[in-house]
């Protein structure tokens, strides 16, 4: 195997220069191998495959999709042509399945869930596949979309003094009324999903909570919020293997990463650790063949983190990680990058979630992941530590 090359990314000052940051090809990793792109023609080799939806929205701009093209029967052309049309439907789908902001004519999307409470309504197999692992999980993340719906204004202050408006930790009036959502998100007879077969949902809200809701003029019951774009990423990587293509790596902005290529071709994946006010790259990982990655982070690292952190003048910094206890941001640990061989990364966010939504971080907790074939890489005592087989780190200096 030719030698990896691995793509240098700029170090961005996390709490000074968010505005400046860069936006990465794959959010706080890299996980490019481009084995033979020096030896090809610049039409083959490792590219990047674009979602065009033809003037339609869609959840392309999320992700990055690495492809090594010319190593199938087809012409080059004809396979990015083929791959990019597969792909394009694919995010196009996936917008509009998981969206829990607009309506869309004709999709029965988490926004029509959450507008047609105590209803029997038929959705999307990936949609009901998908809050069935929510439920199965047991977690009740999902529950908190009022919370998510106020709490989402921070992200989009034209100054950071206006987090106070929507800040439940400076505001004590949005703290009380997380506290009251978090009462309603954590009873199952209050909001719960009925999952009846044949791809048919109920969301159950009781009398109280709606009446709550109508009062407080909010509208969303469930959202997946931080976790989207796990299910989404798992989503538009099944449609491509369920096509036959294997040789390429899709990542999101926000951490979630699956590894298709099964030919031992070996990938790179960059670790950030924050020092002193600084995201540092730290280490590099390398691994082979299908993987799935997921990273929780205290601090923005990319140019489309704005839509996920803020930076408040006193320099600390609110995450989209809430707890369902109070509403408020909790990261137990700056950094805790989880993966496995055989799950998507939906289901290692959900069971690595509660290890990280807490007010300490507990080691032991990373044992019980262990024994379901999640492994963790995090820094402990400014040590990197690892407790898994599989992967193979190395200094970056």
């Amino acid at each position: 195997m030719p030698r990896v090359e691995k793509i240098e990314l700029s170090d961005s000052h996390v709490k000074g220069r968010m505005a400046a940051a860069v936006l990465l090809l794959v959010v706080g990793v890299a996980l490019i191998a481009y084995s033979f792109s020096k030896f090809l023609s610049t039409d083959a080799g490792w590219q990047e495959i674009e979602a065009d939806a033809a003037g339609e929205f869609h959840c392309g701009g999320d992700f990055t999709f690495l492809y090594e093209l010319g190593k199938g029967e087809a012409s080059v052309n004809s396979e990015k042509k083929e791959l990019t049309a597969l792909y394009s439907d694919a995010a196009k789908t996936a917008y509009g399945i998981f969206n829990a902001d607009v309506e869309i004519e004709g999709v029965a999307n988490l926004w029509y869930l959450n507008h047609h409470p105590n209803e029997e309504i038929v959705v999307d197999e990936v949609l009901y596949n998908a809050l069935s692992r929510v439920s199965d999980d047991g977690g009740r993340w999902i529950y908190l979309g009022p919370v998510y719906s106020i709490y989402d204004n921070l992200f989009y202050m034209s100054s950071p003094d206006g987090a106070v408006d929507f800040d439940p930790r400076l505001n004590p009036v949005i703290g009380e009324l997380f506290q009251e959502i978090c009462r309603f998100a954590k009873d199952s007879e209050a909001v719960n999903l009925e999952l009846m077969g044949n791809s048919t949902i109920k969301l159950k809200v009781s009398e109280e909570y709606l009446a709550f809701t109508e009062a407080e003029e909010l509208e969303d019951f469930i959202d997946f919020y931080w976790m989207k774009n796990a299910f989404i990423v798992d989503y538009l990587a099944d449609r491509l293997l369920a096509e036959g293509y294997h040789h390429g790596v899709i990542s999101s902005y926000d951490g979630y990463v699956r590894c298709l290529d099964d030919r031992g071709t070996i990938f790179a994946y960059q670790l950030y650790h924050e020092q002193e006010g600084m995201a540092v790259l730290s280490e590099v990982m390398e691994y082979t063949d299908p993987c799935s990655f997921v990273s929780f982070r205290s601090y923005p690292l990319n140019g489309l983190d704005y839509r996920r952190y803020l930076i408040l003048s006193d320099g600390s910094v609110r995450t989209p990680y809430l707890s369902t206890v109070d509403g408020l941001d909790r990261c137990s640990i700056e950094e805790l990058t989880v993966y496995a061989r055989n799950m998507g990364c939906a289901e290692i966010a959900l069971k690595a979630a509660s290890v990280y939504i807490a007010d300490g971080f507990q080691e032991n907790t990373l044992s019980s992941l262990r024994e379901t074939g999640i492994y963790a890489v995090y820094w402990e005592s400014g040590e990197i530590r690892n407790n898994g087989p599989v992967l193979s780190i190395e200094d970056e200096d």
